[in-house]
């Protein structure tokens, strides 16, 4: 009897251990485990940087309807207007002109409504004397470009990783509608919209922002010079951040592929945008562009389309 209880001893003790075999299923089912855990963990990041976005996007149109309370017209997509004439010389012996300026993106011009008013004043403070020609600059890069601004970074953008600048530029994940805001030009100053009757089609049908990468690897070319456009930027010459009527949805390109001239989805498939009722939504990149094109602009008098 002893020695059979012993016997059954040693071979409960001699199981104490793992076979190889149940070695390799237990490391088999961990594998698994983890291959069906990343995927989900990767999920649940890009909805989070989406749903940040969206917040973004609703942020800024409602931030335009409250510049609109105060100036009683929607910000514009980029603004240069400029104001000056003669003035004596300090010296006494000639005169100079004297010239300021208002260079700004729709993005600089809401900085006072979300919460960044010192940075907007800070930059709107800064002057600087050129030769006889003296600029009482409202926007200074060099001031703008120290800050960062959270809401104007994408955190589903592919191209850039920290929300403050890019290669000495203050840069935006998104895109302001030149047809929907109006702009202004050395050529001339647009028409400024209000909301009243601004938009004939309905501000629920039309885009005033949308995503687009904040770097761009398209190369330009102008006068036997060239260089490459990696900065839609927002503040001081940043005309970059505006994009119009006729451009096109990139359906999640790689930063080289991006046309600079269109909106980048930043996820494949859908693209968000905000609309002249300060509300947001998604828009599929399938959504067909003359659909796209009724809904950029503002009083095409054309509806939609089915697909929007």
């Amino acid at each position: 009897m002893a020695r059979l209880l012993s016997l059954r001893l040693r071979g409960w003790r001699s199981r104490l251990g793992f076979t190889l075999i149940e070695l390799l299923v237990v490391i088999a089912i961990i594998a698994i485990l983890m291959a069906l855990l990343v995927p989900a963990v990767q999920k649940v990041r890009e909805a989070a940087a989406r749903t940040q976005s969206m917040n973004n996007i609703k942020q800024m149109s409602l931030a335009a309807h409250s510049f609109h309370d105060n100036k009683k017209y929607m910000p514009m997509a980029y603004r240069n207007d400029s104001a000056g004439g003669q003035q004596p010389d300090p010296t006494g012996q000639a005169s100079y002109y004297y010239r300021e300026w208002y260079n700004g993106t729709f993005f600089f011009s809401i900085l006072p409504y979300i919460e960044q008013n010192p940075i907007y004043q800070a930059a709107a403070s800064k002057n600087s004397t050129d030769g006889w020609a003296t600029y009482g600059s409202k926007v200074n890069q060099d001031v703008v470009v120290t800050y960062g601004v959270t809401v104007f970074y994408n955190p589903s953008d592919p191209t850039i990783t920290e929300p403050v600048y890019s290669n000495g530029y203050a840069v935006t994940g998104y895109g302001a509608n030149a047809n929907a805001l109006g702009h202004t030009s050395y050529a001339g100053m647009n028409t400024k919209r209000t909301l009243a009757s601004g938009y004939p089609d309905g501000t629920s049908n039309t885009v005033i922002l949308a995503e687009r990468y904040a770097v761009s690897g398209q190369l330009l070319s102008s006068g036997g010079w060239s260089w490459v456009n990696v900065n839609p930027h927002y503040a001081f010459t940043g005309d970059q951040s505006k994009f119009f009527q006729g451009c096109a949805i990139d359906d999640y390109p790689t930063t080289d592929t991006a046309t600079d001239a269109n909106v980048q989805a930043c996820r494949s498939g859908l693209m968000l945008v905000g609309l002249a009722d300060g509300s947001a939504r998604g828009v599929s990149t399938t959504t067909s562009q003359q659909t796209w094109y009724n809904a950029c602009g503002p009083q095409d008098r054309v509806p939609n389309g089915n697909d929007w």
